[in-house]
Protein backbone atom coordinates (compact mmCIF):
# COMPACT_ATOMS: atom_id res chain seq x y z
CA UNK A 1 0.00 0.00 0.00
CA UNK A 2 1.76 3.53 -0.61
CA UNK A 3 2.45 5.56 2.22
CA UNK A 4 -0.18 8.54 2.87
CA UNK A 5 1.30 11.66 1.20
CA UNK A 6 1.60 14.53 4.45
CA UNK A 7 -0.74 17.49 3.46
CA UNK A 8 1.23 20.60 4.20
CA UNK A 9 -0.57 23.66 5.55
CA UNK A 10 -0.66 26.74 2.91
CA UNK A 11 1.40 29.95 4.00
CA UNK A 12 -0.06 32.79 5.33
CA UNK A 13 -0.46 35.98 3.34
CA UNK A 14 -0.15 39.13 5.33
CA UNK A 15 -2.70 41.85 3.62
CA UNK A 16 -1.12 45.50 3.87
CA UNK A 17 -0.77 47.11 7.12
CA UNK A 18 -1.04 43.57 8.71
CA UNK A 19 0.40 43.03 12.37
CA UNK A 20 1.36 39.70 13.56
CA UNK A 21 0.46 39.07 16.77
CA UNK A 22 2.72 35.96 19.11
CA UNK A 23 0.49 34.56 21.94
CA UNK A 24 2.29 32.37 24.72
CA UNK A 25 -1.37 31.53 26.46
CA UNK A 26 -1.34 30.56 30.14
CA UNK A 27 -3.57 30.31 33.20
CA UNK A 28 -1.42 31.92 34.68
CA UNK A 29 0.89 34.01 32.94
CA UNK A 30 0.53 34.78 28.84
CA UNK A 31 3.02 36.32 27.21
CA UNK A 32 2.18 38.68 23.89
CA UNK A 33 4.10 40.14 21.57
CA UNK A 34 3.01 42.82 18.40
CA UNK A 35 5.04 43.20 15.06
CA UNK A 36 3.34 46.05 13.28
CA UNK A 37 3.70 46.61 9.37
CA UNK A 38 7.06 47.54 9.34
CA UNK A 39 8.53 45.04 10.98
CA UNK A 40 9.57 46.74 14.78
CA UNK A 41 8.05 45.33 17.75
CA UNK A 42 5.24 48.32 19.11
CA UNK A 43 3.65 45.80 22.49
CA UNK A 44 5.63 43.05 24.19
CA UNK A 45 3.89 42.30 27.66
CA UNK A 46 2.67 39.83 29.89
CA UNK A 47 -1.08 39.23 30.80
CA UNK A 48 -1.54 38.00 34.47
CA UNK A 49 -3.74 35.24 35.19
CA UNK A 50 -6.35 35.31 37.38
CA UNK A 51 -7.66 32.94 40.53
CA UNK A 52 -8.54 29.89 40.19
CA UNK A 53 -12.49 29.47 40.15
CA UNK A 54 -12.74 25.95 42.34
CA UNK A 55 -15.51 24.15 40.66
CA UNK A 56 -17.45 27.63 39.97
CA UNK A 57 -18.28 27.41 36.38
CA UNK A 58 -19.62 30.72 36.15
CA UNK A 59 -16.25 32.29 38.11
CA UNK A 60 -14.12 30.11 35.29
CA UNK A 61 -15.36 31.55 32.76
CA UNK A 62 -14.96 34.94 34.03
CA UNK A 63 -11.46 33.54 34.00
CA UNK A 64 -11.27 32.99 30.93
CA UNK A 65 -12.70 36.44 29.58
CA UNK A 66 -10.60 37.92 31.67
CA UNK A 67 -7.71 36.71 29.94
CA UNK A 68 -8.81 37.09 26.77
CA UNK A 69 -9.73 40.89 27.48
CA UNK A 70 -6.26 41.30 29.18
CA UNK A 71 -4.99 40.07 25.62
CA UNK A 72 -7.11 42.09 23.54
CA UNK A 73 -6.19 45.16 25.62
CA UNK A 74 -2.42 44.56 25.44
CA UNK A 75 -2.66 44.17 21.50
CA UNK A 76 -4.59 47.38 21.26
CA UNK A 77 -7.68 45.50 19.93
CA UNK A 78 -7.62 43.22 17.26
CA UNK A 79 -8.18 43.43 13.36
CA UNK A 80 -9.17 41.30 10.89
CA UNK A 81 -6.17 41.84 9.17
CA UNK A 82 -3.79 40.90 12.00
CA UNK A 83 -2.25 37.00 11.71
CA UNK A 84 -1.94 35.36 15.31
CA UNK A 85 0.39 33.02 16.15
CA UNK A 86 0.09 30.89 19.32
CA UNK A 87 1.39 27.63 21.10
CA UNK A 88 -0.71 24.96 20.58
CA UNK A 89 -2.28 23.50 24.15
CA UNK A 90 -0.64 20.07 24.74
CA UNK A 91 -1.86 17.40 27.27
CA UNK A 92 1.80 16.75 29.20
CA UNK A 93 1.54 20.97 30.25
CA UNK A 94 1.44 21.12 33.69
CA UNK A 95 -1.78 22.27 35.24
CA UNK A 96 -5.58 21.35 35.04
CA UNK A 97 -5.75 20.33 31.40
CA UNK A 98 -9.64 20.58 30.93
CA UNK A 99 -9.00 23.95 31.92
CA UNK A 100 -6.28 24.86 29.66
CA UNK A 101 -8.28 23.34 26.99
CA UNK A 102 -11.34 25.47 27.81
CA UNK A 103 -8.90 28.82 28.03
CA UNK A 104 -6.93 28.32 24.46
CA UNK A 105 -10.52 26.98 22.19
CA UNK A 106 -11.92 30.82 24.24
CA UNK A 107 -9.47 32.37 23.00
CA UNK A 108 -8.84 30.75 19.43
CA UNK A 109 -12.40 30.46 19.02
CA UNK A 110 -13.05 34.10 19.47
CA UNK A 111 -10.29 35.23 16.93
CA UNK A 112 -11.51 32.98 14.40
CA UNK A 113 -15.34 33.71 14.60
CA UNK A 114 -13.78 37.29 14.07
CA UNK A 115 -12.52 36.38 10.94
CA UNK A 116 -9.03 36.76 12.14
CA UNK A 117 -6.07 34.13 10.64
CA UNK A 118 -4.70 32.26 13.74
CA UNK A 119 -1.89 29.52 13.18
CA UNK A 120 -1.43 27.02 15.89
CA UNK A 121 2.50 26.25 16.53
CA UNK A 122 3.64 23.26 18.40
CA UNK A 123 5.61 23.74 21.95
CA UNK A 124 8.55 21.61 20.50
CA UNK A 125 8.48 23.56 16.79
CA UNK A 126 8.57 27.27 18.98
CA UNK A 127 11.31 26.04 21.11
CA UNK A 128 13.51 24.49 17.41
CA UNK A 129 13.02 28.20 16.24
CA UNK A 130 14.04 29.95 19.42
CA UNK A 131 17.01 27.89 20.08
CA UNK A 132 17.88 25.33 17.67
CA UNK A 133 16.57 22.57 19.97
CA UNK A 134 13.64 21.71 22.75
CA UNK A 135 15.93 21.24 25.36
CA UNK A 136 17.18 24.80 26.66
CA UNK A 137 16.90 26.39 29.61
CA UNK A 138 14.23 29.21 29.84
CA UNK A 139 16.73 31.74 30.91
CA UNK A 140 18.71 30.59 27.72
CA UNK A 141 16.00 31.31 25.63
CA UNK A 142 15.53 34.85 27.32
CA UNK A 143 19.16 35.82 26.51
CA UNK A 144 18.58 34.04 22.50
CA UNK A 145 15.46 36.86 22.04
CA UNK A 146 16.93 39.51 23.08
CA UNK A 147 20.38 39.03 21.07
CA UNK A 148 18.13 38.35 18.15
CA UNK A 149 15.37 40.92 18.70
CA UNK A 150 17.03 43.46 20.87
CA UNK A 151 14.12 46.29 20.51
CA UNK A 152 11.48 43.67 21.63
CA UNK A 153 12.43 44.14 25.24
CA UNK A 154 11.50 40.99 26.91
CA UNK A 155 10.92 41.02 30.87
CA UNK A 156 9.99 37.22 31.08
CA UNK A 157 10.54 33.69 29.03
CA UNK A 158 6.34 33.78 28.85
CA UNK A 159 7.33 37.40 26.19
CA UNK A 160 10.21 35.56 24.80
CA UNK A 161 8.16 32.84 23.90
CA UNK A 162 5.77 35.16 22.41
CA UNK A 163 8.56 37.03 20.31
CA UNK A 164 9.48 33.77 19.06
CA UNK A 165 5.57 32.90 17.88
CA UNK A 166 5.85 35.90 16.42
CA UNK A 167 8.72 35.88 14.03
CA UNK A 168 7.59 32.12 12.88
CA UNK A 169 4.60 34.10 11.39
CA UNK A 170 6.84 36.63 9.95
CA UNK A 171 9.01 33.75 8.34
CA UNK A 172 6.05 31.75 7.47
CA UNK A 173 4.34 34.54 5.49
CA UNK A 174 7.80 35.64 3.90
CA UNK A 175 8.71 38.76 5.28
CA UNK A 176 11.27 37.21 8.07
CA UNK A 177 12.73 39.88 10.71
CA UNK A 178 15.77 37.95 11.84
CA UNK A 179 18.66 39.92 11.84
CA UNK A 180 20.62 37.09 9.49
CA UNK A 181 19.57 33.93 8.34
CA UNK A 182 18.93 30.95 10.57
CA UNK A 183 20.44 27.87 10.38
CA UNK A 184 18.67 25.20 9.43
CA UNK A 185 18.35 23.17 12.77
CA UNK A 186 16.14 26.23 13.54
CA UNK A 187 13.75 25.16 10.84
CA UNK A 188 11.65 22.09 11.44
CA UNK A 189 8.69 24.97 11.14
CA UNK A 190 8.97 24.75 7.02
CA UNK A 191 8.78 21.08 6.78
CA UNK A 192 4.66 21.65 8.25
CA UNK A 193 3.80 24.37 5.32
CA UNK A 194 4.04 25.15 1.71
CA UNK A 195 7.15 25.83 0.42
CA UNK A 196 7.46 29.99 -0.38
CA UNK A 197 6.17 30.69 -3.89
CA UNK A 198 9.01 31.45 -6.10
CA UNK A 199 9.61 35.36 -7.18
CA UNK A 200 10.67 35.83 -10.60
CA UNK A 201 13.53 38.92 -10.75
CA UNK A 202 12.50 41.20 -12.88
CA UNK A 203 15.04 41.08 -16.33
CA UNK A 204 16.21 38.19 -14.94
Amino acid sequence: MAAKKKVLHPRPVLAPGARVVGIDLSLNSTGVAVVGPDGTFERVGTVPGTAPHGSDLVKLYERLDAVFDGIEALVGGFRTSDLVVIEKALSHNSGPFGEMLANWHEVVGTLVRRGITVIPINPGTRAVYGSGGGKRDKSQVVLQVERRFPTAKVANNDEADAVILAAIGLHLAGCSIEPVPLPATHLSVDKLFEPLPVVELAGA
